[in-house]
Parts: structure tokens; C-alpha cells; sequence
């Protein structure tokens, strides 16, 4: 009788529906009233009991909303917290690395004859592991350095021109590489497609036993998407092992043609690009015959 909207405002009908959320809490109420009497019939009830439920589901994904953007925030700067962390752990390895590699090095060539067998198996093997944790880290660069190569910008570009880069960075004159030399001008984000390529060439160039590596890439497209379709003659994967290859540090129990095992970052690299190109990548292969890596670039 004494509520303000009563005494001040002459109301003489109200009709309320609580608002309450997902733990059951009424955080308030969705009402109407009148300044005359009045009596609401069903189909009213029920809509307003349906707007109530309406409300509290925009409340809640504003909440949603609010949290998802505070958690982008800071899962973006512990992403760049971790870049910069990156790039001073790398600076800081690889030189020590690089020591340690030109040491063996000089050990190996100044001191040959007075080592026995065993003193160069250690040496090698020093000389070895150096290598490889640098590979580790140039891996692991240029794995959360990806994103900024999908920031780059969509130009126009030659397709025969990325492979004839391609050919003169990783082909020598024991190996093949063959494309269609029909020219297609293609509108793509040139950094990112050169980096999945050379990845997938250079891995089926190294993974490959064969006395002459082939390596063939395919091109085609459609309204929607660019499909490379990269073959080769190499050593195959595993059927239970297609999988897990693209998993950032998987690796399988395989050495490459030096005798070096793999970082389990190229392909974890080469997957985080195409996802992010709006495409999708898959392999199908067979031990001791090859395999054919075939991924999509969405057009835009």
C-alpha cells in the first residue's frame, strides 16, 4: 500500500515474474503494471514467463561474453610474455650450441689420430645432440612465430613462383620435384603457404631411404578453397601414427636420412597454419611406398 508506485504513481495492477539464473538465484524480477485493475489470462503468463527466461539468457551470455574477453586478454599476454620468452631463451641456446658444435668439430679434425674409436663415438655424439637441440629450438620459434606469418596480408602471387623457390632452397641433383608448369596466379597469404610447403617437401625429402627422393606437388581448386596435395616415394607412416604426427612434440621412432630424429614441431607448425588459413590437412599413406599430404586453404 505504502511502495511508491502506489502512492505516487496510482498503480492498481502488477504482475511479476522472478529472473532467476542457472544456479537458482533470483537476481530480480520482469514485471508490468497498470494504473486500473486488471487480470491477465494464460497466454500472457505464459509470455511473460517466457521473456523472463529470455532475459536471464542474454544476461548470461553477457557474462559469458565478459569472461571469454577477459580470458582472450590474458591468454594474449602470456602469449606474448612467452614469444619474448622464446626469442631470449633461443638467442641465449644457440650460440652456446654453436660452440659446442665447432669445438667437436675441432677436436675431430685437429686431434683425429689421437682419439680411439670410442673418444669419436662420444665426439659424434656431442656434436649430434647439439644439432638436434638446435633444430628443437628453431622448431619451437618458429611455432609460436606462425601466427605472425597468418597476420600477413593476401596478395596475388605466382604459384609456380613459390615452387621454383622451393626447388632451389631444399632440391639438389639426387632428387626430383615435380609440379605442373602451367602458371596459376593465385590470391593467398604468400609467408604462411611457403612455410607449409617447404615444411611437408623438405620433410618428405628427409624421411625418404630411396637412392632418388621424388617428391611431386599437385595443385587445384574450387569456389571455396586451394588444395595442395603433396606426394612422395619416401618411407610411409604407420596407419596408427597419421594422427598423431600433427600433435606438437609426437613424434614416431623414425630417423631421417642423416640418422636425426625429429622435434615433433614442423608438422605441429604446418597443422596450426592451415587451421588458421580457414583450411584442413590430412595424410594417407603406406609403409615402404610413400605418403601424400593434402591440405586446404580457404579463399577469401
Amino acid at each position: 500500500m505504502d511502495n511508491p508506485t502506489v502512492t505516487k504513481m496510482g498503480m492498481q495492477f502488477y504482475a511479476g515474474v522472478p529472473l532467476v539464473d542457472s544456479n537458482g538465484y533470483a537476481l530480480g524480477t520482469l514485471c508490468v503494471f497498470d494504473r486500473k485493475p486488471r487480470k491477465l489470462i494464460e497466454d500472457q503468463k505464459s509470455t511473460l514467463l517466457l521473456l523472463s527466461k529470455q532475459i536471464m539468457k542474454l544476461f548470461e551470455l553477457n557474462k559469458s561474453n565478459l569472461q571469454l574477453n577477459q580470458t582472450k586478454l590474458l591468454l594474449e599476454e602470456r602469449n606474448d610474455t612467452l614469444k619474448q620468452f622464446a626469442g631470449l631463451v633461443s638467442h641465449d641456446l644457440k650460440s652456446p650450441l654453436a660452440n659446442i658444435t665447432s669445438l667437436s668439430r675441432l677436436l675431430k679434425d685437429e686431434y683425429i689420430e689421437k682419439f680411439d674409436p670410442q673418444g669419436l663415438e662420444y665426439l659424434n655424439y656431442i656434436e649430434e645432440s647439439s644439432d638436434h637441440l638446435r633444430d628443437y629450438i628453431d622448431g619451437m620459434l618458429l611455432f609460436y612465430k606462425s601466427d605472425e606469418l597468418v597476420d600477413e596480408q593476401q596478395t596475388e602471387v605466382s604459384l609456380n613462383s613459390i615452387f621454383d623457390d622451393i626447388e632451389e632452397m631444399l632440391f639438389v641433383d639426387h632428387s626430383v620435384f615435380k609440379y605442373d608448369k602451367t602458371d596459376s596466379n593465385i590470391f593467398v597469404n604468400k609467408p604462411a603457404l611457403t612455410q607449409i610447403l617447404l615444411n611437408l617437401v623438405g620433410n618428405a625429402l628427409k624421411y625418404n631411404q630411396k637412392e632418388t627422393p621424388e617428391v611431386e606437388v599437385r595443385f587445384s581448386q574450387n569456389d571455396a578453397f586451394y588444395t595442395f596435395s603433396v606426394i612422395d616415394n619416401g618411407n610411409g607412416i604407420d596407419e596408427r601414427d597419421q594422427e598423431l604426427i600433427f600433435e606438437i612434440f609426437k613424434t614416431i621412432d623414425e630417423k631421417d636420412r642423416h640418422g636425426k630424429k625429429g622435434s615433433g614441431i614442423g608438422l605441429a607448425t604446418v597443422k596450426n597454419l592451415v587451421t588458421k588459413l580457414g583450411g584442413t590437412i590430412h595424410v594417407t599413406s603406406e609403409k615402404g611406398v610413400g605418403s601424400t599430404f593434402t591440405f586446404t586453404v580457404k579463399k577469401l
